[in-house]
């Protein structure tokens, strides 16, 4: 039976694993500093539970249900990945990966101090599982960015230099090898059809290669590749929406030496563009729709850093939205997606200069820049009541619910408009994380740090928003 909470009534401990507070305006950086890779993360010590102040609650009233799960080791540094519908979890325990590696840059090494688990995630309090395989994995993998309801992604850095990607299936624990050559094939990400994108470079080479991968129904898809001389591309994010998808473009280091220098964001578009039939045609090429710079060197939170923490907490691809009676039903892949909601085919990243999170429309080319000091965010409709859209937000304050409308929702005879931001508000009073799954009853689940007999652990909980009201401000 879930506990009915109010605003704010369960705190859980700050998620020190990934980033420290930074100042306004300040670059992200890890709680593990670059100069100290893999150094252990310092929780914070204390309950994970506590009364908010009731003075804290300034302009709304969010409620929401919450059921505790229990918790799951993980290695303090590697956030972990969730199956779509919340079935299923995985998590990285052991020895973190240094910067290098984490990086997947030339001094890398293999990780073989980690350990990859999963488990099953219950609807009732204290149903966390562990899944038993029939076989135990390999040593040297490591967690990847991305999950679809068969499997999670694995990366395999190998000692003459090449690294792998794999997925591994949730429930027999199989792993498949997706890349297996003398690259390094890093930073991969699942499209909402199945799509594949990752960073490519030959072992010695500085620059990385864009590859993008479409398996549709079909089976057919093809390689395509986005390359450049005086750039490289990594970290490829995709939203719910197959259309278009996110790269990050990252100059090279400076003279001087440094970690890197700009970092721009770049919507690109696998072409065909059209609408596709119920049997889609295999893209031929990739387009590059805009470009947005968002930081002119590595002192100003760019670089191959600048990019790693703007998508460190991020879901990759968010769960695609349920159909509505819009969206016609020959055609399960398109319209569904600009129709289900207006958060649909938008980006999410914390703003490596900014030092909060962003939200990129690709279709009207507007950044939004959301709560200061956000780290991570989470689609949210407050109900079909009244139309209200938005994110919960992880904040160094907690996790807060800020209203979001795209400049497309707002009517004007003066042209268009930029998105209009709503206030924060306060639903959990400590730092959480939130991860959207398309379960209809508990859509949620939260990620808070515990820590029990010297280990690491994550702390996890089903979430059910239950209503949004306004109230005046209190004094």
């Amino acid at each position: 039976m879930s506990r009915w909470i109010t605003p704010g009534l369960v705190a859980l401990a700050a998620l020190g694993c990934i980033t420290e507070h930074p100042k306004p305006a300040a670059p992200v950086r890890t709680a593990a500093s670059p100069g100290a890779p893999g150094a252990p993360i310092q929780l914070p010590a204390g309950p994970l539970t506590r009364p908010i102040d009731p003075r804290a609650t300034i302009v709304a009233r969010v409620v929401v249900a919450m059921v505790p799960l229990g918790s799951v080791p993980y290695d303090g540094q590697v956030l972990p990945l969730f199956s779509p519908d919340g079935r299923f979890l995985a998590t990285q325990t052991g020895q973190a990966p240094s910067w290098p590696t984490l990086l997947a840059e030339p001094a890398a090494t293999v990780p073989a101090g980690t350990r990859i688990l999963a488990f099953q995630l219950g609807a009732k309090a204290g149903e966390v599982t562990a899944v038993i395989w029939p076989q135990v994995l390999a040593p040297g993998l490591m967690l990847g960015r991305s999950a679809d309801n068969q499997g999670f992604l694995v990366e395999a850095p190998q000692a003459g230099g090449a690294r792998w990607i794999g997925r591994i299936a949730w429930v027999t624990g199989q792993l498949t090898w997706l890349v297996q050559d003398a690259n390094v094939n890093a930073h991969a990400t699942l499209g909402p059809r199945g799509e594949l994108a990752y960073a490519r470079r030959a072992a010695g080479a500085e620059r990385t290669v864009l590859v993008y991968r479409a398996v549709g129904r079909n089976g057919r898809g093809g390689e395509l590749t986005l390359a450049s001389d005086a750039e490289s591309y990594d970290f490829p994010v995709f939203s719910d929406s197959p259309r278009d998808f996110l790269v990050f473009a990252i100059s090279p280091a400076p003279a001087s030496g440094g970690v890197g220098g700009g970092t721009d964001a770049l919507i690109v578009r696998p072409e065909p563009s059209a609408a596709p039939p119920a049997e889609p045609p295999a893209p031929t090429s990739l387009l590059v729709r805009s470009r947005l710079t968002l930081s002119m060197s590595s002192a100003a939170g760019g670089g191959r850093i600048g990019a790693f923490q703007a998508v460190a907490a991020i879901q990759t691809p968010l769960p695609a939205p349920r159909r509505t009676a819009a969206a016609p039903a020959h055609n399960p892949d398109a319209d569904a997606y600009s129709t289900a909601s207006p958060l649909s085919g938008l980006f999410l990243f914390c703003h490596p200069e900014q030092a909060r999170m962003a939200v990129l429309d690709p279709e009207s080319g507007s950044l939004a820049l959301l709560a200061p000091a956000s780290i991570a965010a989470a689609p949210m409709a407050e109900g079909t009541s009244n139309g209200q859209y938005g994110y919960l937000l992880t904040t160094p304050r907690g996790l807060m619910y800020q209203r979001y409308a795209s400049p497309s929702s707002v009517p004007t005879a003066q042209g268009p408009m930029g998105p209009t931001i709503g206030v924060p508000v306060g639903v959990v009073p400590d730092p959480v994380l939130a991860r959207l799954t398309t379960d209809e009853a508990q859509p949620y689940v939260l990620v808070g740090p515990q820590k029990e007999g010297g280990q690491l652990r994550l702390e996890l909980f089903r979430m059910r928003p239950e209503s949004s009201t306004p109230e005046p401000a209190r004094r």
